[in-house]
């Protein structure tokens, strides 16, 4: 029974795992500010992935009809003054 528990729920922990990555190395760059970015965009690619997937498995097998594009998405959280434009924010708007 744990091995079903376990790969059932591997998509979330893949997710997780990613975000709390993301997040540390976050807080790694607020410290040190001469980072390599190309290791921030990998975790940030890796976590774009892991969110993928758990939106393509709400779809598949919940009751998500909205269209999703998760890299779009935050390159959109990125642009200075999102908030402020409408069609910016009219995309962002459902999460």
């Amino acid at each position: 029974m744990s091995a079903i528990h376990s790969a059932a729920m591997k998509p979330i922990t893949d997710l997780l795992e990613s975000n709390q990555n993301l997040h540390f190395f976050e807080e790694l760059m607020k410290k040190k500010k001469d980072l390599p970015t190309f290791r921030f965009e990998a975790l940030e690619e890796k976590f774009i992935g892991h969110l993928n997937r758990v939106c393509e498995i709400f779809r598949d097998y919940g009751e998500m009809k909205e269209a999703f594009n998760i890299k779009q998405m935050i390159a959109i959280l990125k642009t200075p003054g999102w908030l402020q434009s409408p069609p910016l924010f009219f995309y962002i708007n459902p999460l």
